[in-house]
C-alpha cells in the first residue's frame, strides 16, 4: 500500500504539469487561429468592400441601360463596360456577368469566370436581401468571389416577381494569394511572441510543480487536498496571464494589419476616382467648374465606412476638415488609432491648374473594429478558463481522487463491497460532468448561426412556410426529435443499459453534425433540417442515459452531487461550445464548425466507453424506486388537487416559459444579423447567459428558497422572463437585447430548479409518480422549445402582424397572461410557509 501511495505521489505532480502544458498549448493555438482568421476576414472584407465600390459604378451603368429595354442576356457593348472595369481593377482575376439561371453572358477580356451553381445563386439571393454585396471564399480555386446584384428598374412590378429580385449578378474574382500573404506576414510576426509567452508559462508551471512534488511527499491527507487546490489555482492563474499577454501582443500587431488593409482599400477606390476626374478634365473642363463632386464623394463614403473624408485640394494644402486629427500618445494598447491622410496628384486642367486627391482613413472606424477584436479576446479568455478548468478536472484530477482513502475509490487490495458506497460518488460525479461537457460542447457549437444559415440557403423547401418560419425549421426539428428520442431512450436504458444508450447518443450527434456539414456545403435546406433533427435526437439520448445512470445510483450514492455535476458539465459545455462556434463561424465558416461538432461527440463516445468507471458491485434494481417523502412548505396539498394542478402547471408554466426562452437561440441571431454584426456577438450573449446561470444561480436559489414558497419562486422567474421580452418589445436595440438575455439568464438561474421542485411538489408521494411528472415536465419544455421558433418566426419576424420586435413584446404579454391564469386557477388559502415550517419543527 505504501508503494502504491508513493507512486501516486510521484506521478500526480508530473501528470498535472503535463496536463497544464497541454492546455497552455491548446488555448494559445486556439487564440492564434482565431486571430489569423480575424485578420483574413478583415482584410478580405475590406478588399471586397473596395471592389464593391468600383464595381457598383459599373452596375449602375448596366442598370441604366436595362431600364431602356436592353436585355441582360443579349447586351451589346457589355464586354466593353467590363473591360473598363478591368482597367480600373488590375487586381481582379476574373470579371463577368451571370444571369439569374447561372449562365455567364459576358466577361472582361482575358478574365473569365465560371458559371455559378444553383446552390451558390440561392445563397447569393438570400444574402443580398440583407446587404448590398456578398462575397465567398472558394478554397478549391484559390479565389474570393464578390457578387453584386443587377436589377432591372421597374421589372418587379411589371413581371410580378419578388421586389428587388436580381436579374443577374456582376461577379468579381480576386486571387486569394493577396490575402494569404498578409495572413502569413501577421503569423510570422505573432508566432515568436506567442512562443516566448508559452515557454515562460511552462517554466512557471514547472517550478510550481517541483515545489508541489516536494510538498506532497510526506504531507497528510488534509494538506494534500489544500496543495492540490493551490496548484490548480496557480495553474489557472498562469494560463490567465498567458492568455492576457498573448491578447495584448496580438492587439498591437492586428491594429497595424487593420490599418494597412484600410489604406489598401482606399488606394483601390482612389484609382477609380482619379480615372473619373481626369477623364472629365481631359475633355476640357477645369476643376472650378466641376459639378456634383460632393455627392459623388458622399456615395463613395457611404459604401466605405473606413473613409472619413474625400476631397480635391490644392497641392500641399491641408483642407479645413483635416485639421483635427488623432494623436497617438501613451501606451499603444490603450491609445486611439490615428487618422491617416493619403494624397494622389491629379492631371492639370486646360488652365494649368492642378489638384490633389486627398483621402483620410478614419481612425475611429478602425478602432471600432479593434474594439470588436478586444471583445473577442475577452470572450476567448473567459471561455478558455472554463475549458481549462473542465479539462484539468478530468485529466489532472483522477490521481487525486484515487489517493483519497475516505472520499474516493477503495484502496487497491481491499475486498470489493457488494454495492457502491456513498463515498464513491466522486468518481461518477466527475465522469458524468465531463461526459455532459463533451456532449453539450459539441451540440452548441453551431447554435449561434443555425437560423441564419437556414435563411441563407434560399429556395422554398417548405412552400406553406414564410422565410422567417423556414428559419425556425431546424430548431423545431431538433427539439421534436429530442422529445421522440427521450421517449425511446427511457425504454432502451432498461433493456440495454445506460452506457449503450449513451454511446448511441454520441454516435447520432456526431452523424448529425457531419450530415449538417454536407448540407451546408451543398446548401440543401431539407438535408440540413434532417441533420439538425438527428443531432437533437443524439443529444437528448445522451442526457437520458446520464439521468439513467444517476437513477441507478439513487439511494446508494449522494444523488445531489451527481445531479450538480451533470448540470455543471452541461452549462460549461454550453458556454464553451456557443462561444467557440460563434468565433470559428465568423472566421472560418459554418462547415468548419460542423466538422468540429462531429469530432467532439466522437471524443465523448470514446470517453464514455473507456473513461467512465463501471458500477462496482450490484445495484438492486428497485433501489432507485424507493418512496421519498416530499416536503410541502406551502401546506398540505390534497392528491386530487395535485392531479388537477399538474396539467395546469405543464400547460401554463412549463410550456410557455420554454417558448419564451427561445428568444436567445432563435430570434437573437436573426436580430444581430439585421444589425450587421457577426455571430461572435451572439456567442458573447450566450456567455453572458451562461455566467448568470453558473455564478448567480446558487446565490439566487438560496435567497429565493429562504424568502418565498416554491410556487412563488416559479412565478417570479417566469415573470422576469415576461418582463425581459416586454422590455425588448418597447425598445429594440443591441443593448436592450443583451439586457433581455441577462434577465432571462438570471430568471433561469433559479427558475429551472424551482420548476423541478414545483413539479415534485405537485406529484404524488410515490417515487414512480414523481418520476413520471418530472418526465412530463421535461417533455413539455421540449415541446415548448419546438414551438418557440415558429411562434417567434410568426409574431416577431413576420410583417406586418408582429412588426418586428413588437412581436417579442407580444410573446412576453402572452407569457404574463399565462402566469396570471395559472395563479388564479391554482390560488387557495394555505398555511403560510414559515408557519408551516414552525409547526413541523414543534411537532418533532
Amino acid at each position: 500500500m505504501a508503494s502504491s501511495g508513493a507512486a501516486h505521489g510521484r506521478s500526480g505532480p508530473l501528470r498535472a504539469f503535463l496536463v497544464s502544458v497541454l492546455l497552455v498549448g491548446v488555448t494559445l493555438a486556439f487564440s492564434l487561429s482565431i486571430n489569423l482568421g480575424s485578420v483574413r476576414q478583415n482584410h478580405a472584407g475590406t478588399l471586397m468592400a473596395a471592389f464593391a465600390v468600383v464595381g457598383g459604378k459599373t452596375v449602375e451603368n448596366v442598370q441604366d441601360a436595362l431600364g431602356y429595354g436592353k436585355p441582360l442576356d443579349d447586351f451589346y457593348g457589355l464586354e466593353a463596360i467590363l473591360d473598363q472595369l478591368a482597367a480600373t481593377l488590375p487586381w481582379a482575376r476574373g470579371i463577368g456577368v451571370v444571369v439569374a439561371d447561372g449562365r455567364v453572358v459576358a466577361t472582361a477580356r482575358g478574365r473569365p469566370v465560371e458559371p455559378a451553381p444553383e446552390a451558390t445563386l440561392r445563397r447569393a439571393r438570400a444574402e443580398l436581401e440583407r446587404r448590398p454585396h456578398w462575397f465567398r471564399h472558394d478554397a478549391d480555386n484559390g479565389t474570393y468571389a464578390l457578387y453584386l446584384p443587377i436589377r432591372i428598374p421597374g421589372a418587379a412590378e411589371r413581371d410580378g416577381r419578388t421586389a428587388d429580385a436580381p436579374a443577374g449578378f456582376l461577379i468579381i474574382q480576386s486571387d486569394s494569394a493577396r490575402v494569404d500573404d498578409r495572413v502569413e506576414e501577421f503569423r510570422d510576426r505573432t508566432l515568436p511572441q506567442l512562443l516566448w509567452t508559452g515557454l515562460g508559462t511552462v517554466g512557471f508551471l514547472g517550478l510550481t510543480g517541483l515545489v508541489m512534488a516536494f510538498g506532497l511527499r510526506r504531507a497528510p491527507e488534509g494538506r494534500r487536498v489544500r496543495l492540490e487546490r493551490l496548484r490548480r489555482l496557480l495553474a489557472l492563474g498562469a494560463m490567465l496571464v498567458a492568455q492576457t499577454a498573448a491578447a495584448a501582443e496580438c492587439y498591437t500587431l492586428i491594429s497595424t494589419a487593420h490599418l494597412e488593409a484600410a489604406e489598401q482599400a482606399t488606394q483601390i477606390v482612389a484609382r477609380m476616382i482619379r480615372n473619373d476626374v481626369e477623364s472629365v478634365v481631359r475633355r476640357g473642363l477645369d476643376y472650378g467648374s466641376l459639378a456634383g463632386v460632393d455627392g459623388y464623394f458622399d456615395r463613395i463614403r457611404a459604401s466605405m465606412p473606413t473613409l472619413q473624408t474625400i476631397e480635391l485640394a490644392l497641392p500641399g494644402a491641408t483642407p479645413p476638415s483635416h485639421d483635427a486629427r488623432h494623436i497617438v500618445a501613451g501606451v499603444p494598447f490603450l491609445s486611439d488609432m490615428p487618422d491617416v491622410t493619403l494624397r494622389w496628384p491629379l492631371a492639370q486642367d486646360r488652365g494649368g491648374e492642378a489638384r490633389e486627391l486627398v483621402a483620410v482613413v478614419d481612425g475611429d472606424r478602425v478602432a471600432a473594429q479593434l474594439t470588436e477584436f478586444g471583445l473577442d479576446m475577452a470572450t476567448i479568455l473567459v471561455t478558455s478558463l472554463l475549458f481549462m478548468f473542465e479539462m484539468d478536472r478530468v485529466l489532472g484530477g483522477r490521481t487525486r481522487m484515487a489517493r483519497r482513502s475516505g472520499d474516493g475509490r477503495a484502496e487497491p487490495g481491499e475486498a470489493d463491497p457488494p454495492r457502491p458506497a456513498p463515498g464513491a460518488t466522486g468518481d461518477f460525479a466527475g465522469s458524468i460532468r465531463f461526459s455532459a461537457f463533451l456532449m453539450y460542447f459539441g451540440a452548441f457549437l453551431p447554435v449561434s448561426f443555425v437560423p441564419l444559415l437556414m435563411s441563407s440557403f434560399g429556395g422554398a423547401p417548405f412552400p406553406p412556410l414564410s422565410p422567417s418560419q423556414m428559419a425556425a425549421a431546424p430548431l423545431t426539428a431538433e427539439m421534436l426529435c429530442g422529445v421522440a428520442a427521450a421517449l425511446a431512450a427511457g425504454r432502451l436504458t432498461g433493456r440495454f443499459g445506460w452506457r449503450a444508450v449513451s454511446l448511441a447518443g454520441f454516435a447520432a450527434a456526431a452523424a448529425g453534425m457531419a450530415l449538417a456539414a454536407v448540407a451546408a456545403m451543398a446548401a440543401d435546406p431539407l438535408l440540413f433540417v434532417m441533420a439538425r433533427g438527428l443531432s437533437g435526437a443524439g443529444g437528448m439520448t445522451g442526457l437520458i442515459a446520464a439521468n439513467a445512470l444517476i437513477g441507478r445510483l439513487r439511494g446508494v450514492s449522494e444523488t445531489s452531487a451527481l445531479q450538480s455535476g451533470l448540470f455543471a458539465g452541461m452549462y460549461a459545455g454550453v458556454n464553451c461550445g456557443a462561444v467557440s462556434g460563434a468565433l470559428l463561424s465568423t472566421t472560418y465558416g459554418p462547415v468548419t464548425v460542423f466538422a468540429g461538432g462531429a469530432v467532439i461527440p466522437v471524443a465523448g463516445l470514446l470517453y464514455t466507453a473507456f473513461g467512465v468507471p463501471r458500477l462496482p458491485g450490484t445495484v438492486p434494481p428497485d433501489v432507485h424506486c424507493a418512496p421519498a417523502a416530499l416536503s410541502t412548505p406551502c401546506g398540505t396539498v390534497q392528491p386530487r388537487r395535485r392531479r388537477i394542478k399538474v396539467p395546469l402547471f405543464l400547460a401554463l408554466i412549463s410550456l410557455p416559459t420554454a417558448v419564451a426562452a427561445m428568444f436567445l437561440p432563435f430570434y437573437l441571431p436573426l436580430f444581430i444579423a439585421d444589425l450587421g454584426l457577426s455571430s461572435a456577438t451572439v456567442g458573447r450573449a450566450y456567455l453572458l447567459h451562461g455566467l448568470c446561470v453558473v455564478l448567480a444561480g446558487p446565490l439566487l436559489t438560496r435567497m429565493a428558497a429562504r424568502r418565498l414558497p416554491i410556487p412563488g419562486v416559479t412565478l417570479l422567474s417566469a415573470a422576469m422572463i415576461a418582463g425581459a421580452l416586454a422590455l425588448f418589445g418597447l425598445q429594440a436595440s443591441l443593448w436592450t437585447a443583451f439586457a433581455t438575455v441577462f434577465l432571462i439568464g438570471l430568471a433561469e438561474s433559479f427558475g429551472l430548479s424551482a420548476q423541478i421542485r414545483h413539479a415534485e411538489l405537485l406529484a404524488a408521494r410515490e417515487a414512480r409518480r414523481r418520476d413520471s411528472v418530472l418526465a412530463l415536465h421535461v417533455n413539455a419544455r421540449k415541446l415548448g422549445q419546438a414551438a418557440g421558433p415558429p411562434l417567434f418566426g410568426t409574431l416577431a419576424a413576420a410583417v406586418p402582424l408582429g412588426a418586428g420586435p413588437q412581436g417579442v413584446g407580444m410573446i412576453g404579454g402572452l407569457l404574463a397572461a399565462s402566469l396570471l391564469l395559472f395563479a388564479l386557477l391554482t390560488w387557495r388559502r394555505t398555511v403560510p410557509h414559515r408557519t408551516g415550517r414552525t409547526r413541523t419543527e414543534n411537532g418533532r
